[in-house]
């Protein structure tokens, strides 16, 4: 008698690792590619977990149901504010991965070339040979 099979794999087992669980692997390639998240990225998933909240509370309100009107000014903030939040998380998020990309920030100063080094700098050494015989006849 044969000992104990292994009962088949299905296709979406197979393409997974570690007992049916999906594999962390990159497979897109694009590893190199890391935008740093703002920290405005926290705050909009905050008010986007409140959006189902605010919702209810305006929708109570349009329906004519007793609701505190402080409540609804709050929910009306919340809504307005996701998108002008998530808006300025993204640029924040892009303008950090443009600099990053061209090497230069904004507050950085732009580097001088060897010539405009050299118009602000005394020569160290000369280059002129001078007697010293010729020296002593000037004092």
């Amino acid at each position: 008698m044969a000992g104990p099979t292994k009962d088949k794999q299905t296709a979406a087992q197979k393409a997974t690792r570690f007992d049916g669980e999906k594999s962390n692997r990159n497979v897109k390639g694009n590893s190199k590619v890391r935008i740093n998240k703002s920290k405005l990225r926290e705050l909009a998933d905050k008010l986007l977990e409140r959006q189902g909240i605010a919702l209810e509370l305006i929708d109570k309100s349009l329906n004519s149901k007793p609701v505190d009107p402080d409540a609804v000014a709050s929910a009306k903030w919340v809504i307005a504010s996701i998108n002008s939040v998530i808006k300025s998380a993204s640029a924040e998020e892009l303008g950090s991965f443009n600099a990053r990309l061209k090497g230069k920030r904004e507050d950085e100063i732009e580097e001088q070339t060897p010539s405009e080094i050299a118009k602000e700098l005394k020569p160290r050494l000369s280059l002129v040979y001078v007697d010293p015989s010729d020296e002593e006849d000037e004092e």
